[in-house]
C-alpha cells in the first residue's frame, strides 16, 4: 500500500490550515483542528468526492454536504451535523423553511 504524504501544509489567515497530499487529496481545518471551510468543501478527495463541514460538523445550505461523484445515490444533505432525510435540494429547502417554525 502506497503511503500518502502531506505535500503542502499552509497556515491560513484565520488560524486554520490547508493541506494538500501527494495523491491530490485536499483538506481545510479551522484553528481547533476541525474540518472547516466556508464557500467550499472542507475535504476534496483525489477521485472527485467532496465533504462539506462547518467547524467540525457536516453542514451545507446550498447543496448536499456529502457528494460522492461516483453515484448520485450517495448524495446526503446535512444541517449542523444532522443528516436530513431528503432526496433533493428542493426537499432540503422545504425542510429548512418548515424548521424555521419549530
Amino acid at each position: 500500500m502506497e503511503t500518502v504524504e502531506t505535500k503542502i501544509k499552509k497556515c491560513l489567515p484565520d488560524g486554520g490550515v490547508y493541506c494538500l497530499y501527494s495523491d491530490g487529496h485536499e483538506e481545510w481545518l479551522d484553528s481547533a483542528g476541525h474540518y472547516h471551510r466556508e464557500g467550499g468543501p472542507a475535504i476534496k478527495y483525489s477521485i472527485g468526492d467532496e465533504s462539506w463541514y462547518f467547524h467540525g460538523e457536516r453542514h451545507r445550505l446550498d447543496g448536499p454536504a456529502q457528494d460522492w461523484q461516483a453515484s448520485s445515490l450517495l448524495l446526503a444533505w446535512w444541517y449542523h451535523g444532522e443528516i436530513i432525510d431528503v432526496k433533493s435540494q428542493e426537499e432540503f429547502e422545504c425542510y429548512l423553511a418548515l424548521k424555521a417554525f419549530w
